[in-house]
C-alpha cells in the first residue's frame, strides 16, 4: 500500500498519531520498568548477575506491544473514512463499483493521466480505502492497472481486451440479484455500469427461481 511522493503525505497525516502514541507507552513504559526496578529486588536476588535478561525480554516485549499499538492507531485511522448512508455501497454490490472505477480510469486515460488513491476516493465517494486497494491489487495482477512513478495508477491494458469474465474472475466478486438502491446510479458512469450489471444479473435472477427439486426431476436418474 505504501506509495512513492504523493502518497507518502498521505500516510503520514496517519503515522503521526500513531508514532506519538508509541512515543507516549515507551516512555510509560521506561518509567514503569524503573520505578518497578527501583523499589523490588527480587530479580536480582532470584536470577543473580543474569538478572538483566528477563528484564531485557520484558523490555523487548513491553517495547513490541507500544510499537503494534501504534501501528494500529495508524492503519485504523487510514482505514477510517465516515460515508453517509446513501453513499454507501450495498454489501454484495461491489461489482458496480468496479464497473464505476474503471469508468474513471477510462475518462483519465483519455485525458493522458493517472489517478491517484486520493483522487479516486474524492471522485468515488461510495468506494472505501480497503476497498479501492483490493479492486486495485486485483486489477494490477491481471496487468490491468499499474503504478507509475508519481505512485498513480494507470491503465496498462485497453478496456477492449478485458471481458467482463476477466473481471469476474481476477475478483471473484459475486453478481447480485436483489434490487438494492445503489449511490450515483443517475449519472453516466452509474447509467452504465448498471446496466452492465443488469445484462449479467437479471438473467440470473430467472435461473435462480428454479426449483432445486427440478435438477434431479428432469435427469431420470435413480439412486
Amino acid at each position: 500500500m505504501f506509495r512513492v511522493v504523493p502518497h507518502h503525505t498521505v500516510k503520514w497525516r496517519h503515522a503521526v498519531p500513531g508514532a506519538i502514541l508509541a512515543a507516549v507507552i515507551l516512555e510509560l513504559v521506561k518509567w514503569g520498568i524503573g520505578a518497578y526496578l527501583g523499589s523490588f529486588q527480587s530479580y536480582q536476588k532470584l536470577y543473580g548477575t543474569v538478572a538483566f535478561v528477563p528484564i531485557l525480554l520484558l523490555w523487548i516485549y513491553l517495547c513490541w506491544v507500544a510499537v503494534l499499538l501504534g501501528a494500529s492507531l495508524a492503519s485504523s485511522m487510514a482505514a477510517f473514512r465516515y460515508q453517509p448512508v446513501e453513499l454507501r455501497l450495498p454489501q454484495g454490490y461491489e461489482f458496480y463499483g468496479l464497473l464505476r472505477l474503471l469508468g474513471r480510469f477510462h475518462h483519465a486515460r483519455a485525458k493522458g493521466k493517472g489517478l491517484a488513491d486520493d483522487e479516486i476516493l474524492r471522485l468515488e465517494p461510495l468506494l472505501t480505502d480497503s476497498l479501492l486497494q483490493d479492486l486495485a491489487c486485483n486489477l494490477q495482477e491481471i496487468g490491468l492497472l499499474r503504478r507509475d512513478e508519481r505512485g498513480e495508477w494507470l491503465l496498462s491494458r485497453d478496456l477492449d481486451q478485458v471481458s467482463l469474465a476477466d473481471l469476474y474472475e481476477c475478483t471473484q466478486l459475486r453478481i447480485p440479484v436483489a434490487e438494492q438502491h445503489l449511490p450515483y446510479r443517475d449519472d453516466s458512469l452509474g447509467r452504465a455500469a448498471l446496466a452492465a450489471l443488469d445484462d449479467l444479473r437479471l438473467p440470473l435472477r430467472e435461473r435462480l427461481k428454479r426449483k432445486v427439486s427440478d435438477i434431479y426431476t428432469e435427469s431420470g436418474d435413480t439412486p
